[in-house]
């Protein structure tokens, strides 16, 4: 049996990837900070859920360690964890300027930078020792590029592209692909909740599918790259051509 590894799996998203995986033979450990309480993982065979704070080194080398006694190495890793977070870097509040939380900053980095990079090296590490070819995945976004108002949360998916090709350089001699995702607008819970209707109805305007994506969108893009055995080191962007 093959096994995977999906991080923020309490997301719509996470969520989306991992039941595709079940639904096609792997075992899946869902990860995420909060109780992973889906209703569809509570009726699965061959679903697992724990919590664990991945931005602390620490806990997930030991959360590693732990799934190192349980099962083999991993085969499928999908770096799915993120939060989204939009200020601008400096901005006028009740009549002063003021800068960007550099508490927020810190946070949005720890959780969609070094959180993945944590992830990717302790896996790649049982791979290597268990000379398993994996693939590593990391969810990034359009937002790579530089996105105003979302300073941090573009210099964390840009370094998150950056990590994804250099991974791949250093971990392709060993049968390992490592690639990155990068959603558009995706019709999420999240990304209703996140941004203002008028905005998402501009985006529909710009982009040239005159839609947002859906979860199976992302999920099937996440299908190719694993089918695909010559996919690494790239930026797959599924975003209906509003980068164009």
């Amino acid at each position: 049996m093959r096994h995977a590894l999906i991080t923020g799996a309490g997301g719509c998203l996470g969520r989306s990837i991992a039941m595709d995986l079940l639904a096609r033979g792997y075992s899946v450990l869902g990860v995420d900070k909060a109780p992973v309480r889906s209703p569809e993982f509570l009726s699965t065979a061959g679903f697992k859920a724990t919590e664990c704070d991945l931005s602390d080194p620490r806990a997930t080398q030991a959360l590693f360690d732990q799934c190192q006694v349980e099962h083999a190495a991993f085969d499928v890793v999908v770096n799915s964890i993120g939060i989204l977070f939009s200020a601008p870097t400096v901005s006028f509040q009740d009549g002063k300027l003021v800068v960007h939380s550099f508490d927020m900053w810190d946070k949005v980095i720890a959780t969609n930078l070094s959180a993945p990079f944590y992830v990717c090296a302790c896996a790649a590490k049982q791979m290597i020792a268990a000379k398993k070819r994996g693939v590593l995945i990391n969810i990034s976004s359009i937002c790579a590029s530089g996105n105003p108002g979302q300073a941090a949360y573009s210099a964390a998916k840009a370094g998150l592209n950056g990590l994804s090709m250099a991974l791949a350089k250093e971990l392709g001699p060993f049968g390992i692909r490592v690639v990155s995702l990068a959603p558009g607008f995706i019709d999420t819970p999240s990304t209703q909740n996140a941004i203002s209707a008028e905005l998402l109805g501009r985006v529909r305007k710009n982009t040239p599918l005159k839609r947002l994506g859906t979860p199976e969108e992302i999920v099937s893009a996440v299908r190719f790259i694993l089918e695909n055995e010559y996919f690494t080191g790239r930026t797959l962007q599924i975003d209906g051509g509003l980068t164009i």
